[in-house]
């Protein structure tokens, strides 16, 4: 194989390992399907408190949610949600690190394997207006990661404690929620609200939830896996 050809390949492979890096899959059972998919058998869920008929599954198992990636917007009591107290005096502390005085509600996933997480895709509570229900999603929030379950660290977003802020619910039908950079591997991830004070560990009101929540991995191009076995193929002949 002359020269010209050789360095053609290595173009390609970092071509394809480049594009590659923008390729995700969803931690479903079917990764290449639909958003709203029951994810439930691969993420597990886990909670400080929550209402009865607003369980943490309600978060993974696309309930509420169409193949456009759009969410409803019905109250907490349709079961479309995970609602819960803002402090988790049912189920008490998590296994994570971080803890507030005020003992603030938190939700676990625990996948079945570590994965290098990309990016997760968030549908934040978006109950109906009126009153405070709109506000009682997610505000200020502490996001610790493990691969083993017992090892945790924090996933930085720049806020208070190392919180991030997710956007509030639109309220409305059609809500396309938000994304959150990931960018670590892990097995477990716990977010905690920042505290249980309403309109900072939750927008308002005297409850706290979530909608929806999806998980991405990054898959190499099959380009890049082409062009990297040509390579290999080459240098044996070569050799």
């Amino acid at each position: 194989m002359n020269m010209n050809r050789i360095s053609l390949l290595a173009m390609l492979t970092l071509l394809g390992f480049a594009a590659g890096a923008s390729a995700q899959l969803l931690i479903a059972p079917d990764p290449n399907g639909d958003i709203n998919q029951d994810t439930s058998s691969l993420v597990m869920v886990s909670v400080g408190t929550d209402h009865g008929p607003s369980p943490g599954s309600a978060t993974v198992d696309g309930s509420g949610l169409n193949a456009a990636g759009e969410h409803e917007n019905n109250n907490w009591l349709s079961g479309i949600h995970w609602m819960g107290d803002r402090d988790d005096r049912e189920n008490g502390p998590h296994s994570g690190t971080y803890s507030d005085p005020t003992g603030p509600n938190w939700i676990r996933f625990d996948f079945d394997q570590v994965y290098p997480l990309e990016n997760a895709k968030v549908w934040n509570y978006n109950g109906a207006p009126g009153g405070d229900d709109p506000l009682r999603g997610l505000n200020n929030v502490v996001i610790e990661y493990s691969s083993d379950g017992t090892n945790w660290n924090l996933l930085d977003g720049g806020g208070t404690s190392g919180a991030h802020t997710f956007p509030v619910g639109s309220g409305l039908a059609g809500y396309t929620g938000f994304d959150l950079p990931l960018g670590v591997s892990a097995q477990h991830v716990i977010i905690t609200m920042l505290n249980a004070t309403a309109g900072s560990g939750n927008h308002g009101g005297g409850d706290a939830g979530l909608a929806e929540i999806r998980f991405f991995y990054p898959e190499p191009t099959s380009l890049a896996l082409l062009v990297a076995g040509g390579l290999m193929t080459a240098r044996r002949r070569r050799d």
